[in-house]
């Protein structure tokens, strides 16, 4: 992709960009995040999925299900059409993991080579602490993670040497 198919128009100040671009349908492209509600590559895939009314992103953000197929958007409807029979036969296979989670990888992979959705970030965040990160939970999905629940702290909060020592200690368990 170069200029000739991207092309930014950028407004200077959005008070809501769901009200203001979104639901008006002004954009082009969004930079959004999402976070699963369980551990299953169907719980991200399944939201990219064409014609499926629970599908969150065809619905909310790209509108693809709603997009008059003519010679000009037949071959993207035919991308999301193949990702999704992918992401269905990943979907019946029930007696080995293995195979499933392949078939989800190849429906992934296909995903991104066609560039439906590009990773541009994976947010994380820095701050002084006076707990010991180690102790909390750190679930990839789901609401497990503001817990505050068996919590390690310190009064003065951690030096560098200890946070390292901290790590150590867990990567060694």
């Amino acid at each position: 992709m170069g200029d000739d198919y991207v092309k930014l128009n950028i407004k200077t100040y959005v008070s809501s960009s769901r009200q203001e671009v979104y639901t008006p349908r002004l954009h082009s492209i969004v930079q959004t995040g999402w976070g699963a509600d369980y551990g299953d590559p169907q719980n991200y895939l399944g939201q990219m999925t064409y014609g499926n009314e629970t599908a969150y992103f065809p619905n909310s953000y790209n509108y693809v299900n709603e997009v008059e197929v003519n010679e000009n958007t037949q071959a993207l409807i035919d991308v999301f059409k193949t990702l999704t029979d992918m992401v269905n036969e990943a979907d019946q296979i029930h007696d080995d993991m293995d195979a499933r989670y392949k078939a989800y990888a190849k429906a992934e992979a296909y995903l991104i080579e066609h560039a439906i959705v590009v990773p541009t970030y994976y947010d994380v965040g820095w701050c002084l602490s006076k707990i010991n990160l180690y102790t909390q939970r750190n679930a990839m999905f789901g609401c497990q993670n503001g817990k505050m629940k068996n919590w390690e702290t310190a009064a003065d909060g951690y030096t560098t040497e200890e946070m390292t020592a901290l790590k150590e200690a867990f990567l060694a368990e």
